[in-house]
């Protein structure tokens, strides 16, 4: 549960080509006097590879100041709350290979204004974008099966929501 560094002072992260994995809790930034240490609180930006295929649990959990992340087109996997506590991103736009946003990936990302989910989803699990408070418009595309319990919950600025009818949970 460590992160890559601790207390670090980066702004900008480029992830550089051939990287395939962002390890668990690797930038993560949850408060010292939980787990005796402290990740990139003054993250602004991360720059992926297009070799990305997985970002692991809490990678970024708690790095309040990201607001610029583009995720790569191969991104298959996130961990569970990979992103939670990230006020600062606004908007977000999934790659076609991830079939899954799990257990409170985004959940608290109170800035979040829009997501563009993708077409091959095939479930949002627990909690994904709990707490996203800033979202408006929601827009779950034709092929998704499951939004689990509490997927959106907590999301007070919701006043359109799409769903399609292969939803059958």
């Amino acid at each position: 549960g460590s992160p890559f560094v601790y207390g670090c002072s980066v702004k900008k992260l480029v992830v550089g080509p051939g990287v395939t994995s962002i390890g668990a809790y690797a930038f993560h930034n949850i408060p010292e006097d939980w787990y005796g240490d402290a990740g990139c609180a003054g993250l602004v930006s991360v720059s992926l590879p297009d070799s990305l295929t997985k970002i692991g649990d809490h990678a970024f959990t708690g790095c309040g100041e990201l607001a610029d992340i583009r995720f790569p087109s191969g991104l298959t996997e996130l961990g569970s709350s990979a992103f939670s506590g990230c006020t600062s991103l606004t908007e977000l736009s999934f790659p076609g290979a991830l079939r899954v946003i799990p257990y409170h990936a985004f959940e608290g990302c109170s800035g979040l204004r829009q997501i563009t989910l993708p077409q091959g989803l095939e479930r949002i699990d627990e909690g994904g974008f709990a707490g996203c408070s800033a979202l408006t418009e929601l827009r779950i595309p034709e092929g998704t099966a499951e939004l689990r319990h509490g997927a959106f919950a907590n999301c007070s600025g919701l006043r359109s929501v799409s769903l399609p009818g292969s939803l059958v949970r």
